[in-house]
């Protein structure tokens, strides 16, 4: 878009929020009240992100960012709420996964094409 914040990002998908027939564990997180959320990249900075929420008049409470990380078992890629602040985000039982109506692709953005765990539950206040 010609008129975007200098800082804004096209980095970033929509994604449905994939439950258990139970429900959820995420301990009052994003997926106990959104069926869908926005994904952002891992590259983009914490100001492409607010940039672009304003811009596109995205809810904040339903944004998550990418996470790549090393473990015992290899590489972990997952989803956690942004902005994620000092708190230790857990898997909270649901996995998202993308459909292409929005300015990026699902591979793109994640670099993968498997869903998502969805790190967003908090046992912290």
């Amino acid at each position: 878009m010609a008129n975007e914040p200098k800082f804004a990002t096209r980095k970033f998908t929509e994604a449905a929020v994939y439950k258990h027939i139970s429900g959820d564990s995420s301990n009052g997180g994003i997926s106990s009240r959104a069926n869908y959320v926005y994904l952002f990249a891992e590259e983009c900075t914490d100001d492409e992100i607010s940039a672009t929420i304003r811009s596109r008049k995205l809810d904040p409470a339903r944004v998550m960012k990418v996470r790549r990380r090393q473990t015992s078992f290899g590489d972990c890629i997952e989803a956690i709420p942004f902005p994620k602040g000092d708190k230790w985000w857990m898997f909270g039982g649901c996995y998202i996964c993308g459909y292409s109506n929005v300015p990026s692709t699902w591979d793109e953005v994640v670099g993968d094409y498997r869903p998502l765990a969805m790190f967003d539950r908090c046992e912290q206040d």
